[in-house]
Parts: structure tokens; C-alpha cells; sequence
């Protein structure tokens, strides 16, 4: 059975606001004066006073979130500002930020998979959105199924919970049960403190719901209102009534939550972050601050990781560390490789080369590696008697493409990936060093060396120039190699020359009548010693040649 967390925070936006103004406060230290308020019309009032947090709607200025302070006074979200400020004159006014608030909402959900890998942003409906009941704030869910043991049991875990929020500054609740419904609807409709915290025994949801009013199956309000003129007030009331005649009358909407929240009907979550099967985790007794901590801890993770990856032949390509503070917020580094790699010691220095940036506050109390992206890396002889070690080349490359790019960034390093065609300046194309996964019409880089055998490969120059540049050439006979040639205003005698080499045109890549001339090439070296790759561009008699006869160019250097 599935044990599922919910949590909502009744006061997020104004837990938040106070918090970053106490930190502001702090920064400007204690002879700094206590901060006054500014807002609508708000004038000058004490950091001490009644907050609310305004917004526009449909026309008009309306309160959007109260403090504690606020609501004593009688002061609730979708008053308006105007019947606000008559209860309470002192009242302190700011800006509701509702995009604010989501991000701070996706920061604990990132934080929240301390807990368990499944943690999933609520999603509400479009009418919930237009409602100014904090009870239809987005919320947190966690799918702890078969993960809270680990940290002595259910209620223990969720007294965790509690703990560290009420310790953050931030009001919750927090309900768990064997459904996303129940457990949504005990948090916010259970009466009880505003940081109380619900454990529903599992298939004990039918009882713990009957009493709660129908708003909690997350009906939209004119639907509960249809039903409660039926004299259906209740969750409990829906018990017993013939399903047929209340679909017809009502819809499917109001028989699907109800069984979905009695765990009838599935109710799936989606998590933010996919599961991950490599995974290692690892939980310090006490807080640790230290970069050799940290350091210490993460190869041990990594020898481990590596361990389960080698018993299933698979190789890392991303992985991804995650530091886990208790102020609860995550600090996440991620490196990427541009081969499968299962050494450890070269995993973790990768990511040793990130661990200037962290920021461990008041320490980090977990942390985890995970590999996110994975293929499969069968056992391989690092040394050939006939291919002098290929295989140990490649991986020395590999592991040296990826400190570079660790350290001065994924953009900044590019190789030169060979590419199915050979005309010189098809036969390669510069792409990013540290890709996960081989781009298309590309070949990974680890297979670059034994693709084709160095002795195989035809002769290149060590330049080739962006666009071939004309030159004027003086040859004994038409069709031989010359002897003179003028390149941007020089003469340059030749004293050697080695070639044809013919190079026809990919006719498979021509539309139809095109033509593209047949190349020649030769390599050429001058009086001086220098080595050119010219190319003569067209055959004598073709159709459509100049009377001058073929051209010729310059195409690249060689050293």
C-alpha cells in the first residue's frame, strides 16, 4: 500500500516576507533602525504591526494573505483593503508575490527529496487559483512508501517534518495517509492546530474523512453548494447514496475524488525528478561544514556508486551531487563525462574541482550522488599488443576533455568529430567536448581513435583555410603538378610536389542539374620549405570550362 505526505503551508507568503526581513535586519546589524513599513497608502508603520499582503482583483485592491497578528484582529484573505484598514488602522501592508511564493514552494520540494525520491508541486485546478481560501494554496507531496523506517517510522518522520519547518520560520501542516486525497484533505481541513500533523493508520481513510466537509475531495465551490442543498454536507454523506443518479446529476467529478480519496480509484503523482535506480545516500550524525567532510564523504559515495554500476556493465555520463543543508535548502553540482567511466577517483575529482562553490551555512546534514544519465560500458582491455593501447588512449583523452571542461565550462572545450563524407571540409565538424550522448551523423569521441586506423587515413594538412582562396599557378603540362604559384601577391617557387589525389563530388548530396567539379589535389612544398595543399578545380575539356582552363586554390597548410 502507498503511504503518501501531504504538506501546506497556511501562511507561506507572510512566514516568508518576515523571515527575509529579519534577515535584512541582520545584515544591517543592531544599531540599525527598525525597518518601516511602505505599501498602498500604508504611511509608516512598526515591523511589530498586523501584516497583509494585497493584490488586484477584479478592480479592486483585496487582501491576499494575513499573519497571525492580522487574522486576531479579524482580518481575512479576499476582504478588501478598504474593510481591512477600518478593522485595523495600524495595519502593515505589501505586495502579494505570488511567483515568489511558487519558488519558494519548489525550493522545499527540491529539499524534500531527502525524504524520498518522489516529491511532486501540487498542481491545482484553474478555480482554485481565483479562490482566496489559503486552503487551496498549492501544497507538497511526498510519496514515502517503503522509506520511513529510515527515519524511525511515520511519525517519527513526520515529527521531522514539523521540526525543521517550525525551526525555518515557515507554518505547516503535514498529513499522512494511503492516498494523495486523504492525505491532502486531513492536512488542510482537519481541525486541530496550525502546526498540527495527521497520521491516518493505512485503509483507515474512510473513517478519518467522514466528518470533513466536501470542500476537502477539492470540489470547486458551486458544486458543494449543489450538493449541500441536497443535504450533503459531509464527506460521510456520500456513503450509501446510489453512484448512478448522483454522476448524472453531478458529473463523474464528485464519485472519482471521492474514490480516489477512499483509494478506489488510482491517483498518480508526478514527481518533479524521475526516480533514479543509482543512488547513494549518505546521513551524518552531526552537521558537516568542512570541504575535507565533504570531500571524504563523497569518495566514499563514489567508490560505492561505481561498485553497482561495474556489477551492472553500465558507465556514468552525468552525475549529479547533492548537498543537503539544515536550513533546508539543497546545493546541487552537476559534472558530465564524454564516455561512459566507472573510475572513481576521476568521477570524484571532477566533482572536487566544484567544491570551491558550496555554501554549507549551518552544514550539511545528507547528501547524495546520483548518476543521471548512464550507458552501457562492457569490460575492455586497456592494452593491445597489436593496436599500442588504443583503448588506454582514448580514456586518458576522455578523462582529459573532462577536467578541462569542469573547469573552464562545457562550452569552452570543442574536439573535431569526424563526419560521414570526404571532402575535406565535410570530413569534420567542431562540437562541444562534453555532450552527453552522440549527436546525430557523429561519433563519440571515445570510438574517434579506432574508427579508422591512423595508417588508413589519407594525408591532411594540420590547417585548412575557412573558405579556399584563389591562386595563379604555372604547370609544365596541363594536367601535372605546378611548379610556380602566386598566393595573395607572393610567388612561391615549387620544389617538390606529391600528388593528384582526386576527390570527385558527392553526387548523392546534388539536386537535380547541379554539378560540382571534380578537385585534384596536391601537396606542394616551396623554396623556402613550406608545405601547401592545393587543389585544381575542374577537368580540361569539360563542358562549360573556361578558356583559361581550371582553376586552382589554396585550401590549407601543412607543418
Amino acid at each position: 500500500m502507498k503511504r503518501i505526505v501531504s504538506l501546506w503551508f497556511p501562511r507561506l507568503a507572510t512566514d516568508r516576507f518576515r523571515r527575509d526581513d529579519m534577515k535584512r535586519r541582520k545584515m544591517a546589524g543592531p544599531g540599525a533602525s527598525a525597518p518601516r513599513g511602505r505599501g498602498s497608502g500604508n504611511g509608516d508603520r512598526p515591523a511589530q504591526a498586523p501584516l497583509a499582503l494585497v493584490t488586484g482583483h477584479a478592480g479592486r485592491t483585496v487582501i491576499a494573505a494575513t499573519d497571525a497578528l492580522a487574522e486576531q484582529r479579524g482580518i481575512r484573505p479576499g476582504q478588501s483593503l478598504a474593510g481591512a484598514r477600518a478593522l485595523e488602522p495600524s495595519l502593515r501592508l505589501r505586495p502579494f508575490d505570488d511567483a515568489g511564493d511558487h519558488a519558494q514552494l519548489a525550493r522545499f520540494a527540491d529539499w524534500a527529496t531527502r525524504y524520498a525520491p518522489h516529491v511532486a508541486l501540487e498542481q491545482p485546478e484553474p478555480w482554485r487559483a481565483s479562490l482566496p481560501e489559503p486552503r487551496f494554496a498549492p501544497g507538497i507531496w511526498i510519496d514515502v512508501t517503503g522509506s520511513a523506517h529510515l527515519f524511525g517510522g511515520e511519525e517519527a518522520l513526520l515529527t521531522d517534518i514539523m521540526d525543521r519547518f517550525r525551526a525555518a520560520g515557515f507554518s505547516c501542516r503535514a498529513a499522512l495517509a494511503d492516498t494523495p486525497g486523504a492525505a491532502w484533505a486531513m492536512a488542510r481541513f482537519m481541525p486541530g492546530p496550525l502546526h498540527g500533523r495527521f497520521l491516518v493508520p493505512s485503509g483507515g481513510q474512510r473513517r478519518a474523512l467522514e466528518k470533513l466537509p466536501l470542500m476537502a475531495l477539492r470540489l470547486p465551490p458551486d458544486l458543494a453548494r449543489n450538493l449541500a442543498e441536497m443535504g450533503i454536507n459531509r464527506i460521510g454523506d456520500l456513503h450509501g447514496i446510489p453512484r448512478a443518479p448522483l454522476a448524472q446529476r453531478f458529473g463523474n467529478d464528485v464519485i472519482d475524488r471521492f474514490d480516489a480519496a477512499l483509494g478506489r480509484l488510482d491517483e498518480a503523482i508526478s514527481p518533479q525528478n524521475p526516480k533514479l535506480v543509482w543512488e547513494e545516500r549518505r546521513a551524518f550524525a552531526e552537521p558537516i561544514g568542512r570541504c575535507e567532510d565533504v570531500e571524504a564523504g563523497l569518495a566514499a559515495l563514489s567508490t560505492a556508486l561505481v561498485s553497482r554500476l561495474g556489477d551492472a556493465g553500465r558507465g556514468v555520463r552525468s552525475l549529479e551531487l547533492a548537498l543537503y543543508r539544515v536550513d533546508n535548502t539543497v546545493q546541487r553540482f552537476c559534472v558530465g563525462t564524454v564516455r561512459p567511466s566507472r573510475d572513481g577517483t576521476h568521477l570524484a575529482g571532477l566533482l572536487r574541482e566544484r567544491l570551491s562553490e558550496i555554501d554549507p551555512g549551518f552544514g550539511f546534514e545528507t547528501m547524495t550522488l546520483r548518476a543521471l544519465v548512464t550507458e552501457r560500458l562492457a569490460a575492455e582491455q586497456m592494452h593491445s599488443l597489436d593496436r599500442g593501447g588504443t583503448s588506454a588512449r582514448g580514456k586518458e583523452l576522455g578523462e582529459l576533455i573532462d577536467r578541462l571542461s569542469g573547469r573552464l565550462g562545457t562550452g569552452a572545450v570543442a574536439v573535431l568529430t569526424p563526419r560521414q563524407s570526404h571532402l575535406p571540409e565535410r570530413a569534420e565538424v567542431l562540437t562541444r567536448a562534453a555532450f552527453v550522448g552522440a549527436a546525430p551523423g557523429h561519433a563519440p569521441l571515445a570510438r574517434h581513435a579506432e574508427a579508422r586506423p591512423l595508417h588508413r587515413r589519407p594525408l591532411r594538412p594540420v590547417r585548412l583555410l575557412g573558405r579556399p582562396e584563389a591562386v595563379q599557378v604555372v604547370a609544365p603540362v596541363p594536367d601535372g603538378p605546378p611548379i610556380l604559384f602566386r598566393w595573395r601577391g607572393d610567388a612561391h617557387r615549387v620544389t617538390a610536389a606529391e600528388g593528384p589525389e582526386r576527390i570527385a563530388p558527392e553526387w548523392w548530396r546534388l539536386g537535380d542539374g547541379e554539378t560540382v567539379p571534380t578537385r585534384d589535389y596536391y601537396r606542394v612544398e616551396d623554396m623556402e620549405g613550406r608545405r601547401y595543399w592545393l587543389y585544381r578545380e575542374g577537368l580540361y575539356g569539360e563542358d562549360g570550362q573556361s578558356p583559361e582552363g581550371p582553376s586552382w586554390f589554396l585550401h590549407g597548410f601543412f607543418a
